[in-house]
């Protein structure tokens, strides 16, 4: 994984819904479709911090979950109620891509 491409640490942030990396896909190379790839992710023991937390100076730094945690649940966007959950890894060998799906 290339993580010259991380928005906020060197995690690998996965989706837990499709929409939310819509915005971060890759087009054909006719620019007439996206792509995204459906992985496969080997979790572990999820960290999850508090609300009070989430975009704090302090989680955008971090280069690793907790000790005695495989992963983090992070909150990465809020519109109105609606709120985006990703899995983010620090580990390649945990995020397996499984799909690459092509759409419009």
């Amino acid at each position: 994984f290339n993580r010259s491409y991380s928005m906020r640490d060197q995690g690998i942030y996965t989706a837990e819904n499709a929409h939310s990396s819509d915005g971060y896909v890759m087009p054909t190379d006719d620019q007439t479709q996206k792509q995204m790839l459906l992985c496969l992710f080997a979790a572990g023991k999820v960290f999850q911090p508090p609300p009070e937390e989430y975009g704090q100076k302090s989680e955008r730094q971090t280069k690793e979950p907790p000790k005695g945690f495989d992963s983090i649940r992070g909150i990465v966007k809020r519109v109105g109620q609606d709120v985006d959950f990703a899995l983010i890894s620090y580990q390649d060998n945990q995020i397996y891509p499984f799909y690459r799906v092509t759409y419009e």
